[in-house]
C-alpha cells in the first residue's frame, strides 16, 4: 500500500471519529489529487464530502446512544397472573432465574423467603459478595425480627432492568414480594385491576 493511499485512509478514519471536526476541503482535495492524479476526483468532490459527513454524523449518533437511551421515557404495562389467589408478575433475578413476585407497597424492600434465598445462593445466582448484613424489621402483627439483607444485582421486569436493588430474607414461606426498594425506583406505579396489569412509568432520579 502506497504512502498516499495510507494518508487518504488516515484522513477518512479521522473524519469518522464522532468527536473530530470535518476535514479541511483543501487538504482532502490535495490528498485525493495526490492519490490518483485524475481530475475525476475533483468532479465527485462534493459527493465524497457528503459521504464523509454522513460517516461523521452516524459516528456521533452511536457515540451518544447511551445518553439517548437514558433520556427516553419508560412506560410498561406488565401483565399480572393469578397464583394461589394473588396476582403476581414474573421477574428475572440477576439475569439467571425468573420467579413470580407479588406487589406489596407496604414492604420496605424486595423480600424473599429463606428457602428460596438458600436455593438461589446454592445455585450461585446470589453470591457472598451480595450479602449486606442484618437489620431489624417490624411485622404487621407488631413483632420484630433481625433479618439478613442483600443486594440484588439486577431485576428485570418486561424490558426494564433495575440494578442494585436491596432485598431482605424473610423467615416465612410466603410469596416473594416487590417492595418499596423496587417500586420507588419509578416515578409512578399502579395496578389496573380491570386489565390485570402492573403499570410502571418513568425511572426516578437517583
Amino acid at each position: 500500500m502506497s504512502k498516499r493511499t495510507i494518508k487518504l485512509a488516515d484522513l477518512l478514519k479521522d473524519a469518522a471519529s464522532p468527536l473530530s471536526a470535518p476535514p479541511d476541503r483543501k487538504i482532502l482535495l490535495g490528498v485525493l489529487d495526490d492519490a490518483s492524479g485524475l481530475s475525476v476526483w475533483r468532479r465527485y468532490f462534493h459527493e465524497i464530502i457528503a459521504v464523509v459527513l454522513l460517516v461523521v454524523t452516524l459516528g456521533a449518533g452511536f457515540a451518544f446512544m447511551p445518553e439517548l437511551r437514558r433520556s427516553l421515557p419508560v412506560r410498561i404495562a406488565q401483565p399480572l397472573q393469578a397464583r394461589n389467589g394473588i396476582l403476581v408478575v414474573p421477574v428475572e433475578i440477576n439475569g439467571a432465574m425468573t420467579l413470580d413476585f407479588a406487589i406489596d407497597s407496604g414492604a420496605a424492600y424486595v423480600s424473599m423467603p429463606a428457602g428460596v434465598f438458600s436455593t438461589l445462593k446454592h445455585a450461585g445466582t446470589i453470591q457472598e459478595a451480595d450479602l449486606l448484613g442484618q437489620e431489624w424489621f417490624s411485622l404487621a402483627d407488631g413483632s420484630t425480627g433481625k433479618w439478613n439483607t442483600f443486594t440484588i444485582r439486577s431485576l428485570k421486569i418486561g424490558n426494564i432492568v433495575l440494578q442494585n436493588v436491596k432485598g431482605v430474607v424473610t423467615p416465612s414461606q410466603g410469596p416473594l414480594l416487590l417492595g418499596q426498594s423496587f417500586l420507588k425506583r419509578f416515578k409512578s406505579w399502579s395496578i389496573d385491576n380491570s386489565k390485570h396489569e402492573l403499570l410502571l412509568e418513568g425511572l426516578a432520579s437517583d
